[in-house]
């Protein structure tokens, strides 16, 4: 008989903060791209659903390739918010401030790319009065285009956006980490 695990506190809490995420970066991305409510809802959970799964699989792999000992302390904190033996990592303090970084730098990156592919998708649904060839050949350059193509204004945008929600959240965490003391 197998035992199933399932982690609801952190199911809840990822919830939590993808509706906080998303809301926060919805009203960020009305304001500064001049979208309508509606698309800066759509817009913001999209990119931000496809940014947590992409950072869940980063992790499910980033697990797979860990040593035992850190994986099951990693797993022990993320899972069970077990901070116990946190002293054993006080030399890992600057590491783990490194990855956080590198994870909202993913993040925006993700957000930042998925936000320009779902723009060129819209784009190709929108013209599709032309020729079955010659709107594929239009999707494709959309397509690279996106990809290739940086905005300085959208990349500021998903930058404050992501800024301002992962803060608010880890605020919020904060605040409940303090509470549970």
């Amino acid at each position: 008989m197998s035992i199933v695990f399932l982690p609801i506190p952190l199911v809840i809490l990822q919830l939590l903060t993808l509706s906080i995420g998303i809301s926060i970066e919805a009203i960020v991305l009305q304001q500064k791209l001049r979208l309508t409510r509606k698309q800066s809802i759509e817009f913001s959970i999209s990119i931000n659903l496809l940014s947590t799964i992409i950072l869940w699989f980063v992790f499910f792999i980033f697990q797979n390739i860990a040593p035992e000992s850190e994986r099951l302390h990693l797993i022990g904190i993320i899972f069970f918010n077990n901070f116990n033996e946190m002293n054993r990592w006080i030399h890992v303090y600057p590491v783990l401030a490194i990855i956080l970084v590198m994870i909202f730098a993913l993040t925006i990156v993700i957000e930042f790319k998925g936000l320009q592919l779902l723009e060129a998708f819209l784009k190709s649904s929108a013209e599709q009065d032309d020729e079955a060839e010659q709107e594929s050949v239009s999707f494709m350059n959309r397509i690279n285009t996106a990809i290739i193509q940086a905005d300085a204004n959208t990349i500021a945008t998903i930058f404050q956006a992501n800024l301002l929600s992962n803060s608010i959240i880890a605020l919020l965490i904060i605040i409940l980490n303090i509470s549970q003391i």
